[in-house]
């Protein structure tokens, strides 16, 4: 909720990015063309990110 009232600097998402990357199991989708992109929950509350890999 803190990150939603006052949002994050450019470090900030730079680590909270960073950190969601490391966080799990990495898949190489470079055999698939096009446009990808991840929408999935993060929590208890229903908060969505969406990650666009190009």
């Amino acid at each position: 909720m803190t990150v939603w009232f006052n949002g994050l600097n450019e470090q900030e998402t730079f680590d909270l990015t960073k950190s969601l990357i490391n966080s799990g199991d990495l898949l190489d989708l470079s055999l698939i063309s096009g446009f990808k992109a991840d929408k999935h929950p993060t929590g208890v509350v229903v908060f969505w990110v969406v990650l666009a890999i190009k």
